[in-house]
């Protein structure tokens, strides 16, 4: 029989790297890292902050809207183009 501790340790480094193998998050999590690390992200970040600022610094606050707007229905139109 179990302990209760046993039931809430945490999985070892092996089953948690193989999971994320499996279900085929490291694609996409590395891609919210690259982005979150790039000079986009970075403006993205203190679009979040604040857009006032970023307008003050000379961003292009509407581009950068369209832009994420743009990004973010990538993934919906892959998934249309695979379901066809």
């Amino acid at each position: 029989m179990q302990r209760a501790d046993d039931r809430f340790r945490p999985a070892p480094d092996d089953v948690v790297a193989d999971c994320r193998r499996r279900l085929g998050i490291d694609g996409p999590y590395l891609l919210v890292v690259g982005v979150r690390r790039s000079g986009f992200g970075s403006r993205l970040l203190a679009l979040k902050d604040s857009p006032a600022a970023c307008a003050t610094l000379g961003l292009d606050v509407t581009r950068l809207k369209l832009a994420v707007f743009a990004l973010s229905a990538l993934p919906s139109l892959g998934l249309v183009i695979v379901t066809r």
